[in-house]
């Protein structure tokens, strides 16, 4: 049986690496004594895959992990023994039961929700928003990439999918997975250095404008991941919907 599961990664866990997450959960499955498939060979492990790594510093409500099961009790007692072995901040939400010869997350992936706000609650963030939105309204938004032999210009434009402003954050539907990949990072750290801007409420980041990377970033805004899609026949869906919610 193929099980897919959304979970959320909160708090300080927004400090954890995706080998840690792929950890976590190995030691879920057997504390909730669950009745996993396994890979043959001389090392076995569970049959688990996620659905794109998650940067370090961000926070979701939308992440995905595929697993396999011998046998599997019904949805609902299947989450609440996962959740009774996990801590608050990391834990499972939904899950649904997926076809056999379906594709992965990591393979479904095609776009993903952000939302962005100033990690400083206090800070006044209308006048950067509505400049970010006014911006982003742009018909080409040009990044450098650096290859192993030279640096080409690329328009990212095309994979913002879609955007809201509000007088505090920025709502992102961003192109995803192995191909055409953004990060809202990128977005945000092109605008400021395009704009040269000085942003509100920045005491901690002494760099310059031109100079902020993509760590900067993480440390002035906070980036939650809100869901992850897939498209099947034209259609955008989220990765939940892929599968049976009802088993």
């Amino acid at each position: 049986m193929k099980i897919r599961f959304k979970f959320r990664k909160q708090g300080d866990l927004r400090f954890i690496g995706h080998l840690d997450v792929m950890r976590y959960f190995q030691k879920v499955f057997r504390r909730a004594e669950l009745d996993m498939a396994f890979t043959g060979g001389y090392s076995p492990h569970i049959i688990m895959t996620f659905a794109s790594p998650l940067g370090l510093g961000l926070t979701s409500d939308g992440e995905y992990m595929d697993a396999e099961f011998e046998t599997c009790p019904g949805k609902a007692e299947l989450i609440a023994r996962m959740n009774a072995v996990c801590v608050p901040d990391l834990t499972v939400t939904d899950a649904c039961l997926l076809p056999e010869k379906s594709k992965n997350a990591m393979a479904s992936l095609s776009e993903a929700d952000y939302t962005v706000r100033f990690r400083n609650e206090e800070t006044d963030g209308r006048a950067f928003f509505e400049m970010l939105g006014n911006w982003l309204q742009k018909e080409e938004i040009l990044i450098e990439r650096k290859t192993k032999k030279n640096t080409r210009s690329i328009d990212i434009r095309p994979l913002i999918k879609a955007f809201s402003v509000t007088r505090d954050s920025v709502s992102l539907r961003l192109s995803q997975g192995s191909e055409n990949n953004l990060k809202p990072e990128t977005i945000l750290e092109t605008f400021l250095k395009e704009k040269e801007m000085s942003l509100p409420n920045s005491e901690d980041l002494s760099k310059p404008p031109e100079e902020v990377g993509e760590t900067d970033i993480r440390v002035l805004f906070a980036i939650n991941r809100d869901e992850l899609y897939t498209t099947e026949e034209g259609r955008t869906i989220s990765l939940l919907e892929a599968g049976e919610k009802e088993f």
